[in-house]
């Protein structure tokens, strides 16, 4: 029988046992197992949860944020953005946010919110929000907050539009604080290494589409269609349906760059070097320019696709139930790249020649896909 004691507790011995496919705790009492009261649960899961890194690290944040006065000094509203960040990092990657944090230096320029909303051509547009790595400053642009600003003059509730989208890229931004280093005159951010010794060391695009994924998860905005980074998002987000956004993450907290990743996707085939150029033709499609035409994006999509459909193989065989299979297509379809997803964003189309072929080859191995599963015996 299982059982755990706990010092200096009023009953001596607790046991585990299984009521109902559920395990539960129980005291013995004249040589019967009864259940605990109320209270004596409490305690017993209070006992249980005492060790919880979550409050550890949260003593820690609440210690470095009292000790920088550039972050103090925004109280309990940048607080609840650190937390939640503080949130995703694998324990074996925090210390590098903590450190960041300790002499992170912030321009949120908020002043200029009270300035007069002048005309701003977007043509003069500079990045709406950057992080320094080398000098540990993290900017929101302040043309960028009048732009927003004009912008919510047409929406519906323009103080909850401005927040909003100021909220997101502060959040994006700070997910790069947690997530970037230096030694040695070396910079990494995310995915990212530079100066790069090796091409697959360079992943800008990669990095600034999951930063984005983790931003929106953070603060959903309505435009998010219009994020700079929209189609390195659903290209992550592709790669992720085939192998996880655990390795993703760790990787992204821990700086290991796209090698855990490239071995992951050697699960469905062992080419290792075509895995590591795959994560090249990200960096390669994230650089080419808005107006020249291109067929990569289509190439790195038809290269996850059948990564996905190799999943899919394994997944059936596996005898992995037809409701989780039919659930990670559907998924997989909610992330492809479409013309009128190019079309709302304003994009030049000739830039992803080859999309459509793409397009067909799912939607081909998804009827085959469906029509082996309706055939199979379950």
């Amino acid at each position: 029988m299982i059982y755990f004691e706990i010092p200096n507790f009023m009953i001596k011995r607790i046991y585990i046992v299984e009521e109902d496919s559920k395990l539960v705790y129980k005291k013995l009492v004249d040589n019967n197992l009864v259940s605990l009261t109320e209270d004596e649960l409490n305690e017993v899961n209070k006992y249980l949860k005492r060790n919880r890194s979550s409050k550890y690290y949260s003593e820690k944040l609440n210690t470095i944020i009292a000790s920088n006065p550039d972050i103090n000094c925004y109280g309990d509203y940048l607080k609840s953005f650190l937390e939640y960040i503080e949130s995703f990092i694998p324990p074996q990657a925090v210390d590098t946010f903590y450190q960041n944090l300790q002499t992170l230096k912030l321009e949120l320029n908020l002043d200029v919110i009270n300035e007069p909303i002048t005309d701003y051509s977007i043509a003069e547009r500079r990045d709406a929000a950057y992080y320094d790595i080398e000098n540990n400053v993290l900017t929101i642009d302040k043309d960028n907050i009048k732009q927003y600003q004009k912008i919510a003059q047409k929406a519906k509730n323009p103080q909850e539009f401005f927040w909003q989208n100021f909220n997101h890229d502060l959040m994006h931004e700070l997910f790069h604080v947690a997530s970037s280093k230096q030694f040695d005159n070396h910079f990494i951010c995310g995915f990212d290494y530079r100066p790069a010794t090796h091409s697959y060391e360079e992943n800008r695009g990669l990095t600034e589409g999951f930063t984005e994924i983790l931003a929106c998860y953070a603060v959903p905005i309505e435009n998010e269609f219009a994020c700079a980074y929209y189609i390195e998002e659903l290209i992550i987000n592709q790669l992720m349906v085939v192998i996880g956004p655990e390795v993703m993450l760790d990787s992204y907290f821990n700086n290991s760059g796209i090698k855990n990743m490239a071995e992951k996707l050697c699960e469905f085939d062992p080419d290792f070097e075509a895995a590591l150029n795959l994560f090249e033709l990200i960096e390669v499609n994230f650089n080419l320019d808005k107006d020249s035409p291109s067929n990569v994006l289509a190439q790195i999509e038809i290269t996850i696709l059948y990564y996905f459909e190799e999943k899919i193989e394994k997944d059936i065989l596996n005898g992995v139930s037809k409701d989780d299979i039919l659930k990670s297509i559907e998924d997989y379809k909610r992330f492809l790249v479409t013309r009128d997803i190019l079309n709302i964003r304003q994009e030049n189309t000739r830039k992803y020649d080859g999309i459509e072929g793409v397009l067909k080859n799912f939607y081909q191995f998804e009827s085959d896909v469906r029509e082996r599963l309706e055939s199979r015996k379950v």
